[in-house]
């Protein structure tokens, strides 16, 4: 998620003059710019794929468990046929 002015510049969507607006304000300002830029980097670190599968794994795996209990159980999923069409 970004934070307004801090890791991102935010318009509403379809709002082309807020947009220029935020263009504008990173283009020529060096010290926003530069600012964002790093802020930006930082902020993207806590998406990295090493910090973000684990909390995934967290929550899908015990999900998945329960399923594969419930398949254990005769009559839980009717069968499926394939049906040539």
């Amino acid at each position: 998620m970004l934070e307004q002015g801090k890791s991102g510049l935010l318009y509403e969507v379809g709002n082309v003059p807020q947009l220029a607006d935020c263009i504008h304000a990173a283009l020529a300002d060096g010290v926003v710019r530069d600012g964002l830029i790093t802020r930006g980097r930082l902020r993207s670190e806590e998406f990295a794929q090493d910090r973000v599968l684990p909390m995934l794994e967290e929550c899908y795996l015990p999900a998945r468990r329960a399923v594969a209990l419930q398949d254990d159980q005769p009559g839980s999923r009717p069968a499926v046929t394939a049906v040539n069409a």
